[in-house]
């Protein structure tokens, strides 16, 4: 990155944090509450075939958010299963 792109960036964040306070920098090695206990979690859906995220407390073993959503890809599973069935009726 470009010197002149480092300081664009600085004075952005400084226009940032002017305008909503709760924006601050993190220094490296410092926990956040919003992301001291979480972690993220790659899986595949098996019924959609695509790899969806999750956002996941790490301490409770809870899941926070899917990206996409699990019954978005069970909805787009089942289009897929309802016109395979379509498309076999045809032929």
């Amino acid at each position: 990155m470009r010197v002149d792109n480092i300081a664009a960036l600085t004075e952005n964040l400084k226009q940032e944090q002017k305008t909503r306070p709760e924006v601050r920098t993190v220094k490296q090695g410092e926990a956040t509450p919003a992301t001291s206990h979480r972690a993220l979690r790659f899986q595949k859906h098996q019924g959609a075939e695509r790899w969806m995220a999750q956002v996941v407390d790490v301490y409770r073993n809870e899941v926070i958010r899917e990206i996409p959503n699990r019954q978005v890809l069970d909805v787009v599973a089942e289009m897929r299963s309802l016109l395979g069935k379509l498309q076999d009726s045809r032929c």
